[in-house]
């Protein structure tokens, strides 16, 4: 999953192969840093832990799916504190024609 929107918003924003390597460094140190200090998340891991059904497979998952999900969330504030707003305009797409008709709302 990092891997997929580093590449989204390395394409979105045009940048070199340095500038993708220090995103992705920078996304991944900022998620781990959130993930680690979210006493919310680390109460399910340690659940997860106690649990009697618990098995490596069902704590990994759990984890590499809270990740996956942070990364989502974080990936455009991350590369927006870097670069700034994306090059060549903006982000949003326009919705509608454009045509205003006289008459109504």
């Amino acid at each position: 999953m990092l891997g997929t929107e580093v590449d989204k918003y390395a394409k979105m924003y045009k940048l070199n192969d340095d500038q993708k390597k220090h995103y992705s460094k920078t996304l991944e140190e900022t998620v781990v840093s959130e993930m680690n200090k979210d006493k919310g998340y680390q109460k399910q891991v340690d659940l997860r832990y106690a649990a009697k059904t618990r098995t490596h497979d069902t704590v990994s998952n759990y984890i590499a799916g809270e990740f996956n999900n942070r990364v989502k969330l974080k990936a455009f504030d991350v590369i927006k504190s870097i670069y700034g707003a994306a090059k060549g305009g903006t982000t949003t797409t326009k919705t509608g024609n454009g045509v205003v008709k006289p008459g109504g709302l």
